[in-house]
């Protein structure tokens, strides 16, 4: 029976890719203006620091956390009663990338930013030092030493994808990765909605991960 179940389900996640790969050729998401994409993820960093312990910094290039694979993407149908469109809407904005954090995006002071390129030296600095009994662990827990010692006052750093919108523009899909420690962390997507004054709110949080 779970083989049987195991494989209507990979039937199920095989169709669905087939389904988003016609539509990453043939749809055409619409573009936020610079403005709306500032209210977007001010709205996403303002309801994230609202968790207790959250003192992060943001990382300056928004990139999705995580590819999602096929699976994650049938959940997302299916979890947030949306379309496959939708969804492919997000898989698309998340290959473009590259987009900058803007002033605008951070809701009040407390906010800060880190460079891209300084996440990634840690992280080459850190498999440097790693030990070879046990080099995943070592070379996190490297990363984590480094990064408390040039941010101390930070508990750790969240990245956002490029967001996915919907055709009609009144939706949007925002892949969020927050690291805090060596086994400290999650991922999930975000489901927000744009009300008549054009400003935007979470209406559904799909988990993806979690350390």
């Amino acid at each position: 029976m779970a083989t049987r179940a195991r494989g209507v389900w990979t039937l199920a996640a095989g169709a669905l890719a087939l389904l988003l790969g016609g539509c990453h050729r043939s749809s055409v998401a619409p573009a936020l203006g610079a403005g709306d994409r500032d209210r977007l993820y001010a709205a996403v960093l303002r309801e994230i620091r609202r968790a207790p312990a959250n003192q992060l910094i943001v990382v300056d290039t928004l990139l999705p956390a995580d590819g999602l694979d096929d699976d994650v993407a049938f959940g997302l149908v299916e979890s947030l009663s949306i379309t496959r469109a939708d969804v492919s809407a997000l898989l698309l904005a998340q290959r473009r990338g590259g987009a900058r954090v803007s002033a605008g995006m951070l809701p009040d002071a407390k906010w800060s930013t880190v460079s891209l390129r300084a996440i990634d030296s840690l992280r080459a600095v850190a498999l440097q030092e790693r030990v070879a009994a046990a080099p995943v662990a070592q070379a996190r827990d490297a990363f984590w030493r480094h990064w408390n010692r040039g941010f101390p006052e930070s508990g750790g750093y969240v990245i956002l994808s490029p967001a996915g919108l919907s055709a009609d523009g009144s939706m949007a899909l925002v892949h969020v990765q927050r690291a805090c420690g060596p086994l400290c962390g999650d991922a999930e997507v975000r489901l927000l909605r744009r009300d008549a004054r054009g400003q935007w709110s979470t209406t559904r949080r799909v988990p993806i991960s979690i350390s």
